[in-house]
């Protein structure tokens, strides 16, 4: 069973997070066309997970950002890249009504309803 081709996709500018998406749902389509099993639950997963790397990318950096995708060890490789030459740091998310610091537990630990990653 041969692998998918990597996918690199550029994203800046307004709606690089629904362009980063709509690439990720290409390459699933790759994957499966290969072969490979990927369960819905995994594929929405996956959805989220970019999403959420690609809209943090430029909120909290300077430049564009860049998403990449491959195959590993039976399972999709996420890679989002961007400008920002300092490693992520996590927020402590404020369970009192804030939006903000929930995206890295989220990616680190996703809940159940989004299968497992």
């Amino acid at each position: 069973m041969a692998d998918p081709a990597k996918r690199h996709c550029p994203c800046e500018g307004s709606g690089a997070a629904a362009r980063a998406r709509e690439e990720l749902r290409h390459y699933l389509d790759d994957v499966l066309a290969c072969g490979h099993l990927v369960p819905q639950a995994v594929q929405d997963a996956a959805l989220v997970v970019v999403s959420e790397l690609v809209v943090n990318a430029l909120r909290h950096t300077c430049g564009p950002c860049a998403l990449d995708l491959g195959w590993a060890q039976g399972g999709i490789e996420i890679d989002v890249t961007d400008a920002n030459p300092h490693c992520s740091r996590p927020r402590v998310p404020d369970p009192n009504g804030s939006v903000r610091g929930w995206g890295w537990p989220l990616i680190r630990r996703p809940p159940a309803w989004l299968g497992s990653v």
